[in-house]
């Protein structure tokens, strides 16, 4: 830490020992000179503790990634597709135009046979990701 005055002071404790130091003139001297040899000794053991602690830290084991599983995207929903589009094409024809209404509802339904087709046929192949599982036909 510096205070501006052209000098550092540093102090850190290590095993129970606090060590000074104070660099500019005539700053204070580190106090390890007044430890016993056992104190020193147990300061530097606990330093290169630290020390290998900190290189060592990516070392640590990393469980494996495991794969995961993905769910199959549902088939498309051929009658609510089906009822959907019903439902659009019979709403500008007359309720007894029974012809009409028969051709409209023919065509529907082949709509929705082929936009099921054309929305399963779009989604991703996932057989690789779930290869416990096939993917169903089309059919209802």
């Amino acid at each position: 830490m510096s205070f501006g005055a052209g000098g550092t002071y540093t102090s850190a404790k290590m095993g129970g020992v606090r060590i000074q130091n104070w660099s500019g003139a005539g700053g204070l001297q580190p106090s390890l000179a007044g430890l016993s040899r056992a104190d020193k000794d147990a300061a530097v053991r606990e330093l290169a503790r630290l020390e290998r602690a900190l290189v060592t830290l990516h070392h640590e084991p990393v469980p494996a990634a495991a794969p995961y599983h993905v769910p199959l995207p549902a088939p498309a929903d051929r009658e609510k597709i089906r009822l959907n589009r019903e439902k659009e094409l019979l709403a500008n024809i007359n309720f007894f135009k029974f012809t009409q209404r028969k051709a409209a509802k023919d065509l529907a339904r082949r709509y929705a046979t082929a936009e099921a087709a054309r929305m399963d046929a779009s989604q991703p192949n996932n057989t690789m990701l779930s290869p416990g599982k096939r993917r169903r036909s089309g059919g209802c």
